[in-house]
């Protein structure tokens, strides 16, 4: 479960789980999140970052937490690309 979840962390924050290496890509990542998480109430959907200047990461808890929290109101389709 630990080496799961350092995997989930480590491709959210955009860096490659086996090299460990950054990938880049973070705005285009924080952007397919969002995109994937967009609800009629939550029309921003969740973003990767806890301040506005995108400088301090969420933790995985908080992203999971916020995910989990919308998972219902978003449609089979939102919810087969994030199992993916």
């Amino acid at each position: 479960m630990g080496n799961a979840l350092k995997t989930v962390s480590m491709r959210i924050r955009g860096y490659d789980e086996e090299t460990e290496e950054y990938v880049g890509g973070l705005e285009e990542l924080n952007g397919d999140i969002a995109d994937l998480t967009k609800t009629v109430e939550h029309p921003l959907g969740v973003s990767l970052f806890k301040d506005e200047e995108k400088t301090e990461f969420k933790s995985t808890l908080e992203l999971l937490r916020d995910i989990s929290a919308i998972y219902d109101e978003l449609t089979d389709k939102q919810q087969a690309n994030k199992a993916a």
